[in-house]
């Protein structure tokens, strides 16, 4: 059984889109050419958003990302890329692929923003697993929550899925649009469009 969230607030636009999240915050992305797209997520945390693109509605077998505070000795803000069992923390992996991230962390906001290949592969117990979102369409996970000593804890309730599987690239051929719904934090509400795109813009000035 599957008991993640599954209301939606995703649009899509020629180039890109994003999700509003029930729990506030979004998860947003853009082709920037090269093949290569990029994510920006969003949300208030006590330690760490994470999102993860997954071929089905259900979390397992899924490529993840993770923004969250460091621990004690390694400080600062960590960024990095995982393999998302079922119901399980997610797996440190290695990967051949090349990142470019930025995150901040104010006043309980985090913003993680990410450039990501089209084509992903990973080593998964031996096999080699590929997420290629130039091939097919894929759901959207999100989770947020604590960081002890180093490592995330389970997200209990704080979590969503996008209940649509989403074509990322070449999007213009697929359209996506649903009832607004507000959703409102202790830095106020996150899904308005107009804020949204002021947001997103000033973001990515300063991140990438």
């Amino acid at each position: 059984m599957n008991d993640y969230c599954f209301q939606d607030d995703v649009t899509i636009t020629a180039v890109g889109g994003y999700w509003n999240l029930t729990l506030g915050g979004s998860v947003a992305w853009e082709e920037t050419g090269s093949g290569l797209m990029r994510f920006v997520i969003q949300s208030v945390t006590s330690g760490y958003v994470a999102m993860a693109i997954s071929r089905d509605s259900f979390m397992g077998d899924d490529d993840c990302y993770i923004c969250m505070v460091g621990s004690a000795t390694s400080r600062g803000l960590v960024w990095k890329t995982a393999y998302l069992p079922s119901h399980q923390t997610p797996v440190d992996v290695e990967t051949k692929e090349k990142y470019r991230y930025k995150i901040r962390f104010v006043n309980g906001v985090m913003t993680c923003s990410f450039i990501r290949p089209y084509d992903v592969t990973k080593r998964i117990n031996g096999t080699m697993t590929t997420w290629d979102l130039n091939n097919g369409k894929f759901n959207l996970l999100f989770a947020r929550g604590d960081v002890t000593n180093g490592s995330i804890v389970y997200h209990n309730g704080d979590r969503e899925q996008t209940m649509t599987s989403i074509q990322f690239v070449k999007s213009s051929d697929y359209f996506v649009t649903t009832t607004s719904m507000t959703s409102t934090t202790s830095s106020g509400s996150f899904n308005s469009l107009k804020f949204w795109i002021l947001s997103l813009a000033f973001l990515l000035t300063i991140l990438i």
